[in-house]
This record gives C-alpha cells, sequence and structure tokens, in this order.
C-alpha cells in the first residue's frame, strides 16, 4: 500500500504547505482545481490511519477520518480517496467527502448526499403530470450550478414549479447557490416520471448520478 498511501501524503502536504501545483500533480478528475494560490492558505487537513477497504484490478479505495481546518475551525470527517493507476503511477481520482467540503463555491468531490421524493398530481390540471418534491435529507451540501435534474421534466398546468426544464442547473432555474439538507426542490415531471439527480463540476466531463426517482 506505500505507493498508494504516498500520494495521499502528497496530496495532504501539498495543502498543508500551501502548493496547488503539488495538488493537482497527485489528483485527477474531481479532485482537481479546487484549490488555488488564493484559496490554498486557508485550509490544513491531518489524516488519521488509512484503511484500505477496496481493491480492485483497476482501483483501490482508502479510508481515513481527516480532520480539516478552515480559518481556525475545525472538524472531522470520513473521507474516501478512490486511487487509480495510470502509465505504472497512482493518482487520486476522486475524493468522497461524507459532510462535503465546497472551496469558493466549488466541491473539492462528489459529496455523499442523500434525497427523498413525494410526487402530487393534485397542483396540476392533468392526471398526466405533476409535482415531484425532492428533499435534501442528509449528507454534504451541494452546490446549486453543479446540480441538475435530467429525466420526464415538463411545464405541467396549474402548478409552477421550481424546475420545468430537462437539464437545467439548479442556479439557473431556482438562483440559489446551495442545496443543503433540509432545503427542497419542486420539479414538474409526468404522472409516469424517471428522473436522475446528477451532479457536475465546472470545467470538467465528469458527472456522477447521485439519485434517481421514477414511478410507472
Amino acid at each position: 500500500m506505500k505507493p498508494q498511501k504516498a500520494v495521499v501524503d502528497q496530496f495532504i502536504t501539498g495543502v498543508n504547505e500551501n502548493d496547488p501545483d503539488a495538488v493537482d500533480e497527485s489528483v485527477g478528475s474531481w479532485a482537481a482545481g479546487a484549490f488555488t494560490a488564493d484559496n490554498i492558505g486557508e485550509y490544513t487537513f491531518e489524516r488519521g490511519d488509512l484503511r484500505r477497504t477496496t481493491r480492485e484490478r483497476t482501483y483501490v479505495i482508502l479510508e481515513t477520518d481527516l480532520t480539516i481546518t478552515h480559518q481556525g475551525e475545525s472538524r472531522t470527517e470520513e473521507v474516501s480517496f478512490r486511487l487509480s493507476e495510470a502509465r505504472e503511477e497512482w493518482y487520486i481520482g476522486q475524493i468522497f467527502i461524507v459532510g462535503g467540503l465546497i472551496i469558493d463555491g466549488e466541491a473539492l468531490g462528489p459529496p455523499s448526499a442523500f434525497m427523498d421524493a413525494e410526487f402530487d398530481s393534485a397542483p396540476t390540471s392533468s392526471d398526466e403530470t405533476g409535482v415531484l418534491t425532492v428533499r435534501h435529507s442528509g449528507g454534504g451540501p451541494l452546490t446549486a450550478k453543479g446540480l441538475t435534474f435530467r429525466g420526464t421534466i415538463v411545464d405541467p398546468e396549474g402548478a409552477n414549479p421550481d424546475i420545468s426544464t430537462d437539464g437545467v442547473t439548479v442556479a439557473e432555474a431556482t438562483q440559489r447557490s446551495q442545496f443543503v439538507p433540509g432545503d427542497t426542490l419542486t420539479i414538474g415531471v409526468e404522472a409516469e416520471y424517471q428522473i436522475s439527480v446528477r451532479y457536475s463540476k465546472e470545467g470538467l466531463g465528469s458527472t456522477v448520478i447521485l439519485q434517481e426517482f421514477s414511478h410507472s
């Protein structure tokens, strides 16, 4: 596990030594680009013991408790580092932080977020449409500019949902900056709906599906 542990330590040391280039050398995809010369000095990391929880042919997952200090305030989160190998060198492909970590409005990695949904056809003028209320029920915060809903989304008569266009970001539709635990959104949908909740990071092609809701 030494080469894998070393790349995690390179990432953490890069943050602690205010070196965004060293951070970016150790990571790819979701983990890249959040730290800059302007903001990296606001953060320090301290990790606990690294535990390898998954080993597959193309990747491994290491977990640890990470203490994150930002401008003098600290919190400890359970963090998973997903490492992949390219040209016989390991790099951090994804970082999952249970409570999430947003740096200057940009998520360090796709946070673990949980949602539930409730469908109601009463607000609309047709039995063929309805309003799906989605609630952020737990986990980390999501930036509104990275959050989209895709699927059988419509603009139903008789209702005024927050989202009535397939693929529009929550920021564009609602002017919100974040979607955090306890928040709700309403979406216009067909009665037989299939909706995916997607999260992407600005400037990257990486998108993850956080959750899916359907009824037929």
